[in-house]
């Protein structure tokens, strides 16, 4: 059944426990209201004159998204104590006054599958930073390289070694024997 409820305290929603000829003096003057729950148990003392609210909250646990119902999916519900508040005096007869109201919204959790090391640095943000410096720790490493390379070529030319045959290139459908003419 649906149910409404307001943590309002100036609208009347809710569950109201009312108790009735509290006398105002001695023992009879105090009683304790116990609300209990599958996941909840709250003791609330009341005087002869005692208005309070309980506002109850409610977790909602389920493992897929956009379940409504026990049927659709794996639902759990829970009620939690989100506060006990002091309303004030009761006017008008000796008694106590207690009313019970939920929070306007619930907490929903979704349970989801185990998640893998790439799926939390994306959560957080790290696949992107993790990526960038790969990147640039590569771009580091050819840069170091070619930085060694180009030294040795110069510590070689200050020395006057001879340089590596370089290799010539040539066009398709050219004549080799004009190239060498010693070989004929």
């Amino acid at each position: 059944a649906p149910c409404y409820s307001s943590d309002d305290i100036s609208e009347r929603s809710g569950i109201v426990v009312s108790l009735w000829n509290m006398s105002s003096g001695g023992q009879g003057n105090r009683a304790n209201v116990v609300v209990t729950g599958p996941s909840l148990v709250v003791n609330t003392p009341l005087e002869f004159w005692h208005e309070k609210t309980l506002l109850l909250g409610m977790n909602v646990f389920r493992d897929k998204e956009d379940c409504t119902s026990a049927d659709q999916c794996d639902l759990k519900r829970e009620l939690y104590l989100g506060s006990m508040q002091y309303d004030g005096r009761v006017a008008g007869w000796p008694g106590a006054k207690l009313n019970i109201r939920l929070l306007r919204s619930a907490h929903i959790y979704t349970r989801t599958p185990g998640q893998t090391l790439w799926d939390v640095f994306g959560a957080v943000g790290g696949a992107y930073g993790l990526i960038v410096s790969l990147v640039g720790v590569l771009v580091h490493c050819f840069e170091r390289h070619e930085s060694k390379v180009t030294e040795r070529m110069s510590a070689s030319a200050s020395r006057n070694e001879p340089r590596p045959p370089q290799r010539q290139a040539i066009p398709v459908g050219a004549d080799l024997t004009a190239a060498h003419p010693e070989d004929e």
